[in-house]
């Protein structure tokens, strides 16, 4: 039995299953869908392959209790690849995530460092709703 052992890398994120701040619902298998056909056209450019785990979750902020997605990641130890090149795939398949579905902010956790992508700096109207 092969034992392989690397660092450990995780990075999540967290995408919205409305479209915009619209009523407009987006199914994990579109989600899902759109990450395989992302994947295969990153593998026959580069040859990279990454795996991404897609769970249902919810957002609960201030009076907005929105399912969202988590999509998270680690460095598959078959197939290793160095951190920034790693970051770089999943920084771009945020990017392309959000354009698609109309996302206007997604944070990204890594173990290190968080970073938010922000399209504009609007807000849900439905945070407000707490007030």
């Amino acid at each position: 039995m092969k034992i392989v052992r690397n660092p450990t890398f995780i990075a999540e994120m967290v995408i919205g299953s409305r479209r915009g701040y619209s009523d407009e619902q987006i199914t994990e298998a579109e989600y899902v869908g759109f990450i395989q056909d992302w994947q295969q056209k990153l593998y026959a450019k580069t040859g990279f392959l990454l795996s991404a785990k897609v769970t249902p979750c919810q957002i609960v902020m201030a009076g907005q209790i929105e399912p969202h997605f988590e999509i998270s990641f680690i460095n598959y130890p078959k197939f290793l690849i160095g951190e920034s090149e790693l970051k770089l795939h999943i920084e771009n398949l945020l990017r392309a995530l959000m354009l698609e579905f109309e996302q206007n902010r997604v944070v990204l956790i890594y173990l290190d460092e968080t970073v938010m992508f922000e399209m504009s700096p609007k807000v849900d109207p439905r945070i407000t709703e707490y007030e």
